[in-house]
């Protein structure tokens, strides 16, 4: 579901989502091919999603949530 979602933001009209989403995406498939840690891929996944610099970004609440919930998702952060 959450890949899905990112699939989903990559072509939203915001630039700051897509841009985040499709990032998200590209680590992933890192991650999955052995070519970044599990530990750097938590680590940029964090990164992606730090309120801060997304509010700066980004107006859309909803927009936000649906990103930051993918990413915490797929990094599986908690």
């Amino acid at each position: 579901m959450s890949i899905e979602t990112l699939r989903t933001l990559t072509e939203h009209q915001d630039p700051a989502i897509s841009a985040r989403a499709r990032y998200v995406l590209e680590l992933t498939q890192a991650v999955n091919t052995n070519q970044i840690t599990a530990e750097e891929y938590q680590d940029l996944c964090r990164d992606v999603a730090r309120m801060d610099l997304l509010d700066r970004e980004c107006a859309d609440l909803e927009l936000k949530t649906a990103l930051v919930m993918a990413v915490y998702a797929v990094a599986q952060l908690g």
